[in-house]
């Protein structure tokens, strides 16, 4: 039954975005005040959670986790799909307010992934449910390198996008992935040792990211951080 559940819910979700103009992704979003949207793109295990966790914490919006809508009439509205947030020993590490929460309610997250609810730590304002899309950023999970970002190419964005539909069904879905394109700015990111040092960075030079700044990318690629 939890098999079939895994097929059947993101395919349904898929068609039902579909029939209103939006494509399924594989993806984490959060959002700002102004309602802009960066969304993250990464493999399991790539930090997606970490990261829009750590970002929650410098005042941002959660869409979601793990699936979102994007699309629409703009071709740039992001929905999110927000279900609980599956935490790894690992994340509730680096949050010790969720390490808490865990420890209070009896929850082993060393053993097994467990769900939460942000809002019941965070609070109501944690949470968003749609946006504009502004930021694509690719993780790349790398505890060994320094933090290092650079722009993503329409192709190498392009890829990456389809392969981060939920059940993407061919040549169709081309012209909606290139419309999302069109309207936002796209890097790949490197998250270096620590995510919420990463976080800290992106929150710092968001408006930079977002008028796709070349100095801001220089200075992460030199290791200067500091914004000037």
């Amino acid at each position: 039954l939890l098999t079939l559940r895994r097929v059947l819910f993101p395919f349904l979700l898929r068609m039902i975005g579909e029939s209103f103009g939006y494509l399924l992704y594989h993806c984490s979003a959060v959002g700002d005040a102004k309602g802009r949207i960066a969304v993250f793109m990464a493999n399991g295990g790539g930090g997606k959670t970490t990261m829009s966790l750590a970002l929650i914490k410098q005042g941002y919006r959660l869409l979601n986790d793990d699936l979102a809508y994007i699309g629409g009439p703009r071709g740039n509205e992001v929905r999110g799909v927000l279900e609980k947030v599956n935490f790894t020993g690992w994340t509730a590490e680096q949050f010790p307010e969720c390490a808490k929460y865990f420890s209070d309610n009896g929850l082993d997250v060393s053993r097994e992934k467990q769900p939460l609810d942000i809002r019941k730590i965070y609070g109501d304002k944690s949470v968003l449910d749609r946006g504009t899309a502004a930021l694509i950023i690719m993780l790349k999970k790398d505890h060994e390198s320094p933090l290092m970002a650079r722009r993503l190419d329409t192709f190498a964005l392009l890829y990456h996008m389809y392969d981060a539909q939920i059940l993407p069904v061919g040549p169709p879905c081309w012209q909606a992935v290139l419309d999302v394109i069109s309207h936002v700015r796209a890097f790949e990111l490197f998250t270096g040792p620590d995510p919420v040092e990463t976080a800290e960075w992106i929150h710092c030079n968001w408006e930079q990211l977002i008028l796709n700044s070349s100095t801001v990318l220089q200075e992460a690629q030199t290791g200067n951080n500091e914004i000037h």
